[in-house]
C-alpha cells in the first residue's frame, strides 16, 4: 500500500506539470477554463431533498473512474486544473459539491455559513450519489477516489461502511 501511495503522488507530481507556472494565467484562460466549462453540470437530490451540484467529465472511451471530493468551502471548480491535468489518462471524472458548499443547496439562507445538521449527512450524500449516479454510469470500471480535508473525512466515513466502491483512495490532509 505504501508503494502505491508513493507512486500515486509521484504520478500526480508529473501530471501537474501539464500547466507550467510560466504563462499560467494565459494557459488557464486558453486551456483549463474552457475545458472545465465543457463539464456536464447536474444535480442529485439527497435524502433531505436538497439539490446537490456535481460535475462530470465522461467519455465512452474511458475505462476507469475518478471521484474527487473537495474540502470545506471548496467548490468543485477549485479542482479545474487537476481535472485538466488528468483529462488524457482515461478517467471518467466526477466532482461533488457537498451540501452547503459550492453550487449545492444549503439548509440555511445565509450562503456564507457552512452548516449541516449532522456530519454523517455528508457521508450519506456521498453514498446516495455514488449509488444513484456514479456507479450506474460507470459499470464494471475500476473507481478511484481523491478527497481533500473535509472530503477526506467524509470519505473515511463512507469507506467505513465497507462498500467495495473504490479500488484505491487518496485522502489529502483529512480533517480528522
Amino acid at each position: 500500500m505504501k508503494t502505491w501511495v508513493i507512486l500515486f503522488f509521484a504520478f500526480l507530481t508529473q501530471a501537474t506539470h501539464a500547466i507550467p507556472e510560466i504563462n499560467f494565467q494565459e494557459n488557464w484562460q486558453l486551456n483549463v477554463a474552457p475545458y472545465f466549462a465543457q463539464a456536464q453540470q447536474r444535480t442529485f437530490i439527497n435524502h433531505q431533498g436538497l439539490k446537490l451540484n456535481f460535475f462530470s467529465f465522461t467519455s465512452k472511451s474511458n475505462n476507469k473512474t475518478l471521484v474527487i471530493l473537495p474540502g470545506r468551502t471548496e467548490p468543485a471548480q477549485k479542482y479545474a486544473e487537476l481535472v485538466y491535468d488528468l483529462k488524457d489518462l482515461g478517467f471518467n471524472i466526477y466532482l461533488l459539491d457537498h451540501q452547503g458548499q459550492g453550487a449545492s443547496e444549503r439548509l440555511l439562507s445565509d450562503s456564507h455559513k457552512g452548516y449541516v445538521k449532522f456530519f454523517i449527512d455528508y457521508a450519506w450524500d456521498l453514498s446516495g450519489w455514488l449509488d444513484e449516479v456514479v456507479i450506474p454510469e460507470t459499470p464494471g470500471q475500476d473507481r478511484y477516489l481523491i478527497a481533500h480535508s473535509m472530503g477526506g473525512t467524509v470519505a473515511t466515513l463512507y469507506l467505513s461502511y465497507g462498500k467495495p466502491t473504490f479500488k484505491k483512495a487518496v485522502l489529502s490532509a483529512p480533517m480528522m
